[in-house]
């Protein structure tokens, strides 16, 4: 007794159902080949027949002998068609809300920043501001922002902000998530209904010069440095980025200390090899104001007495003739070191002369080291312990790690003015 409008209704209703949920690929590939098997005529109409029918046919005969080219595209062409459903309902977008009077300082790191925290490609900008009183329209306009104007007013960008983005999923339902740049209170509330509707929010705020990005949904917080533009990581990252570049250091120092014992080493072999062959060679290490000093292994030093060095080198007297040659006693060894001290200090224009430099002009001039000349006379002693032994002549003082030598005033009335 139905009315007979309903019955085509109904007919197209079963016989083309609308598709909710796509298929599996399994499925698809399945029945796309049974569709274009060779199948024998079953004269029997029972469906579950002819299902065991293509079954049995299978399992006899193998996939090419019943598919043809023609048939292998149909088939290729539904996996598309399903691969595009499929990718279509796992498609979306993020979008970002800029309270441009709020946030001012929203450069391109700070948004790369951002699209490294959406799961989303960031593909709608929306800058909301009164765009007379507020610069950097052209710039963000420029980056493809959607800029909205309003007018002057307390809280003016925040309400508009407010209207627009809660109907963001009417003009934009494929939004699955939205940032909510603003530090100002008022656009909790838009958190709040954007969440409702089943959006991933980030609320984007600026505290001093760090932009701070909190995940609504799972709590995270996020922290971006204006200053330097970075990402500021967790305490854990810190720590485990500092554990590494210790590390490396470590193994850079060792490397380095490796290297200069090798050149240590080296070095020392040529100034052994140099000293055996020619001990005068030990003078081109010592030479006064060098930049670097090579200490030679006493040992290996021959001592060399101070009238054969007069007699090879006869102009040696010339030269220098301030200095005293002969240091056959102590007294000799006191009257050098005095002239020298004294023809140091009026050569520096200062009141003083450094132990290190001492040392450096009496190698040069004798062609030996005044600790061992020193150690001649007595054993136990050394430069500084004379220098020191004897307050009537020197005065020794330590500054910066330096020992400073100078002459008393009585040795300096006693002693003729210097020479040039």
């Amino acid at each position: 007794m139905e009315p007979k409008y309903f019955q085509p209704i109904l007919s197209a209703e079963i016989e083309a159902p609308p598709v909710l949920n796509a298929p599996n690929i399994s499925d698809v590939v399945t029945i796309s080949i049974i569709e274009h098997l060779t199948v024998p005529e079953v004269k029997n109409t029972d469906k579950e027949a002819v299902t065991i029918a293509d079954k049995e046919l299978l399992k006899k005969h193998t996939l090419p002998e019943f598919i043809d080219s023609v048939a292998l595209q149909d088939i290729l062409l539904k996996i598309q068609e399903l691969l595009q459903l499929q990718s279509q309902a796992e498609r979306g977008i993020s979008i970002l809300l800029l309270d441009a009077e709020n946030l001012n300082k929203f450069d391109t790191q700070v948004e790369a920043f951002l699209s490294k925290l959406s799961a989303y490609p960031l593909q709608v900008k929306i800058a909301f501001a009164n765009w007379k009183n507020t610069s950097g329209d052209i710039e963000l306009y420029d980056r493809g922002y959607q800029l909205i104007h309003v007018p002057p007013g307390k809280n003016s960008a925040d309400a508009q902000m407010i209207a627009i983005g809660a109907a963001i999923c009417r003009h934009y339902p494929d939004a699955k998530e939205v940032f909510v740049c603003s530090s100002d209170w008022l656009l909790n509330h838009l958190c709040n209904e954007l969440q409702s509707q089943g959006l991933n929010i980030y609320r984007v705020r600026k505290q001093n010069n760090n932009i701070s990005v909190e995940n609504r949904q799972t709590g995270e917080v996020k922290h971006y440095s204006l200053l330097v533009n970075l990402e500021i990581p967790s305490f854990e990252d810190l720590a485990k980025q500092m554990d590494s570049l210790i590390k490396e250091e470590q193994t850079s120092i060792t490397q380095r200390i490796a290297n200069l014992s090798t050149i240590i080493n080296l070095f020392q072999e040529r100034a052994n090899l140099s000293v055996n062959v020619n001990p005068s060679n030990i003078a081109l290490a010592a030479e006064p104001n060098s930049t670097f000093h090579a200490h030679v292994k006493e040992e290996y030093v021959q001592p060399i007495e101070v009238n054969q060095v007069a007699k090879s080198n006869p102009s040696s007297q010339i030269t220098n003739p301030g200095y005293a040659t002969s240091i056959d006693s102590m007294e000799g060894l006191e009257n050098v070191l005095i002239e020298m001290i004294k023809l140091m200090i009026s050569e520096a224009a200062l009141d003083y002369v450094s132990v290190t430099n001492i040392k450096a002009r009496f190698q040069s001039k004798y062609k030996k080291t005044a600790d061992l000349t020193i150690k001649k006379f007595k054993s136990n002693s050394s430069l500084i312990k004379f220098l020191r032994s004897h307050t009537k002549l020197f005065t020794i003082t330590l500054v910066e790690g330096e020992h400073r030598v100078s002459l008393t005033q009585s040795v300096s009335r006693d002693l003729e003015s210097p020479i040039s």
